[in-house]
């Protein structure tokens, strides 16, 4: 908790300070603002890697068998929202708005084969 609270408050500054550099020198306002977004997906990585290690320890039947589209959903979603985010400040809001929509069917097409065991296991105890 402590962790994830410190990064928030040094991200924010750091864009603050990207925010504040790139009025007077676009260019290298620019190159902190693209250096803060790598440290942040950096850390992003780095705490999706303890959490998976950390879970495998805690659950390892269930962990084996769920991880992996845990993981998968949340990478297309970064991507996803990442791109999305992209086209929005570059103004192409539309192509933004498409891109979202085209992570969320990504997700769902990587989640089918939970739905399926779901729906199998649901009319298993219907017909009982």
């Amino acid at each position: 908790m402590n962790d994830a609270v410190a990064v928030c408050v040094a991200a924010a500054a750091l864009a603050l300070i990207a925010s504040a550099v790139r009025r007077v020198e676009p260019g290298t306002g620019r190159l902190l603002s693209a250096a803060l977004s790598l440290w942040i997906v950096f850390l992003i990585v780095r705490g999706a890697a303890y959490l998976k290690n950390g879970m495998t320890v805690a659950l390892p039947d269930k962990v084996g068998q769920l991880l992996p589209y845990v993981f998968r959903c949340a990478g297309i979603g970064l991507v996803s929202q990442t791109a999305a985010d992209i086209c929005t400040d570059s103004g192409e809001v539309s192509a933004g708005s498409k891109i979202r929509v085209a992570g969320k069917l990504g997700m769902l097409t990587v989640c089918l084969p939970l739905i399926k065991n779901i729906l199998d296991t649901a009319l298993g105890l219907i017909n009982g």
